[in-house]
């Protein structure tokens, strides 16, 4: 799969070596929503856009 600069992937990509941390769109992880919820070794986090465009991690 190849992408044009400026074009984003719709699916996360395996990063090849693991230091290289995976890249994933905020657009696509939200869907829309402006919340939503990790699990985490058995505890709930939700992860929110804020009004200005932050990002804020609570458990």
């Amino acid at each position: 799969m190849s992408f044009s600069s400026g074009d984003s992937p719709t699916r996360p990509i395996k990063a090849e070596t693991s230091n290289l941390p995976i890249r994933l769109n905020s657009t696509d992880l939200f869907q829309g929503q402006s919340r939503l919820v990790i699990m985490h070794k058995g505890s709930e986090y939700q992860l929110k856009i804020t009004r200005y465009g932050k990002l804020i991690l609570t458990k």
